[in-house]
């Protein structure tokens, strides 16, 4: 694994989207994080990301969901995720 890849794990699992069942991850909660990313988090002295960085952590989050879904038989809407970040993209 990537040294950038594995960093970019450690760094999601400190915000709220991380704190939800792969299977119960929602539109609502990708889009939640990308509004929280958008705006920065102070209180973690994170400042806000630009559209690069966001489509980089959505990707990271799909890898997990791809993983899980192929490796562990779980049952992961891939697709739902992928027209959630499509929608996502166009409305930045």
């Amino acid at each position: 694994m990537y040294k950038a890849t594995l960093c970019g794990f450690k760094h999601i699992q400190g915000f709220s989207i991380a704190r939800h069942s792969i299977t119960k991850i929602k539109s609502v909660h990708l889009a939640d994080h990308v509004a929280l990313r958008k705006g920065g988090v102070p209180h973690l002295e994170l400042e806000p990301i630009g559209t690069s960085t966001q489509q980089h952590e959505l990707l990271h989050i799909r890898g997990v969901l791809s993983h899980a879904a192929v490796m562990w038989e779980m049952d992961i809407d891939l697709n739902g995720f992928d027209k959630v970040t499509a929608q996502l993209r166009q409305t930045r």
